[in-house]
Order: C-alpha cells, then sequence, then structure tokens
C-alpha cells in the first residue's frame, strides 16, 4: 500500500493499472469496472500511471460508459497538477509523505489503525478507494474526527464515525476536511504569460495552503527558483450579529521567482457547502456573487 510505504521514505509510489502481466489468461481485458476504480485510485495516488506489458488494456480499449468515466478522470487528475506538486515539494522539503496513513494525523483513534486501505493525500483530503466491481459499489468508509466534505456530492459527515455508501461507477469516496483548500489550474490559460487558477474552498473551519510552482522542468528550484503563495480560509462572526458567519479567503503574494513563471494569475474560487451569501465583498469592495 502506497501510505505504507510512504511511511519509510517512499513518497513517490505507483501502481501499474491494468496489470504489467495482463488479465488472466483467456480474458483479453480487465474488468471493465475494476479497471475503472483503479484509474481512480491513480488519480489520488503520487503518480499515475497506464503501465502494462501491450497495449491491451488503456482506457479508449474499454466500452462505454467505462471509457468516458476514466478519461474524466484523466482529466481530473490534470487539473489536479497544483495540489499534487505542492504535496510533491512538501514530501522533497519537509519528508511529510503525500499519501499519508490515517494513525499520522489521529494516532490515538483505534479505528485509524483498523482502515489501512484509507489514507489522507495531503493534509486535507481522504481517499477510500472502491476495490469491489460493479456499477454500484457498497463500502465502508471510516471518518475521522470532523467535518468532511464529499469531494463529488457535497454531501457532509461528521466524525469520527462509520459511513456505508453505495457509490456509482462515476465516483470515489473523496473527502475533504473543513477549512481545505484544493487548488486546481484551468483548462483555459492561453499562454505562458498568464495562468488561470480554481481555487476549490471548504469553508467550517480555519485552513490555510502554501502553494508551490517552479518552471516544471530543471534544477532551478534547487537554486531557489521557485515561489510559494500563502492562502488562508478564516471563519468568524460578522459585525451585525454572533448569528452571522463570516469566510474571509486571502490570497497573498507568491513569494519568490522562477524564469518563465507567469506575469498574473487570475482565481476562481469555489466555495463549497455554503448557502448563498448575503454579501461578498473584493478588496474591501461589494461585488455581486456568482
Amino acid at each position: 500500500l502506497t501510505p505504507a510505504e510512504a511511511t519509510i521514505g517512499e513518497p513517490y509510489v505507483s501502481d501499474d493499472i491494468g496489470s504489467f502481466l495482463g488479465a488472466p489468461p483467456g480474458q483479453p481485458l480487465d474488468d471493465a469496472a475494476l479497471y475503472d476504480r483503479w484509474v481512480q485510485l491513480g488519480t489520488f495516488q503520487p503518480i499515475l500511471r497506464l503501465h502494462s506489458n501491450n497495449a491491451d488494456r488503456l482506457p479508449w480499449q474499454y466500452p462505454q460508459p467505462v471509457r468516458g468515466i476514466t478519461e474524466a478522470f484523466l482529466r481530473l487528475r490534470e487539473a489536479l497538477v497544483p495540489y499534487t506538486y505542492t504535496l510533491a515539494d512538501q514530501a522533497h522539503t519537509d519528508g511529510l509523505p503525500m499519501a499519508q496513513p490515517l494513525y499520522l494525523d489521529f494516532p490515538e483513534q483505534a479505528a485509524a489503525y483498523a482502515h489501512p486501505g484509507e489514507y489522507l493525500f495531503g493534509s486535507d483530503m481522504l481517499v477510500a478507494p472502491v476495490t469491489s466491481p460493479g456499477s454500484v459499489a457498497t463500502t465502508s468508509v471510516w471518518i475521522p474526527p470532523g467535518r468532511w466534505t464529499d469531494y463529488f456530492t457535497g454531501a457532509t459527515f461528521t466524525g469520527p464515525s462509520t459511513i456505508t455508501m453505495s457509490v456509482p461507477l462515476s465516483r470515489m469516496p473523496v473527502f475533504v476536511r473543513a477549512g481545505g483548500i484544493i487548488p486546481e489550474q484551468s483548462s483555459s490559460t492561453t499562454s505562458s504569460s498568464d495562468a488561470h487558477m480554481v481555487l476549490d474552498v471548504f469553508p467550517g473551519s480555519n485552513g490555510k495552503f502554501s502553494l508551490y510552482s517552479d518552471s516544471g522542468s530543471g534544477l532551478g528550484y534547487t537554486k531557489g527558483q521557485y515561489t510559494r503563495t500563502p492562502i488562508t480560509d478564516a471563519i468568524g462572526s460578522a459585525a451585525t450579529t454572533s448569528a452571522t458567519t463570516t469566510c474571509r479567503v486571502t490570497i497573498g503574494a507568491a513569494r519568490g521567482h522562477y524564469p518563465g513563471e507567469p506575469t498574473a494569475v487570475d482565481y476562481r474560487l469555489e466555495m463549497v457547502d455554503l448557502t448563498q451569501p448575503s454579501q461578498v465583498t473584493l478588496n474591501g469592495r461589494r461585488v455581486a456573487p456568482q
């Protein structure tokens, strides 16, 4: 398991999605549903690798709906590059595993040791891979202490608790801790001089994220050629009434430089599990929510 290997200093672990040696004799393809679940697992792993000893087990060789679902998760993996790249920097700088066993964060919870198939992908994302076949799979998930939001549906859960989920093939049990900030890159970036970033913000608690970026190639990062952008999510009470909650997202200035860095970054905030706000301000000025 990736989390177990991470605890002994191996943060970059991958699975041979599709199986290097292939399916059992007489079966040219792996079970379609399980192949889809395999790609989903790879989406939330340090390395996603479609790998086999021949070209018989690639997403476009499977029937619908598996083909479309696997393609969607591959696009999601690409969108999550800012998040996974930051986790890679944390592993390099601090030695903190990208995929963390639950007992690192919850050492006093007995259930954290009893669910080795679950793990934290970064500090705020809980992943519980589905390993059973079928277009809809029933699976048991342990929710750690705190408030967690389903990344795909927006449903919220409070732990510690164990829940039973019916998971269709198009989804995977992935949850984000209250206060979590998940950066994603937008496919609308048109040139290297600008960048478009989507910040999925999960209110409910104070949170922070330090977004790492560099040129993406070469060894310039070893010479300090990189940037870190501090992002915080703070919860408070409005001055008008204690019953009104404020959520303040602050995107700080990028610290550092590297060759080819964008001259500007456009951010789009997506506030998850938030009722319609009564007021939205940007740099102190009131704006209409979208």
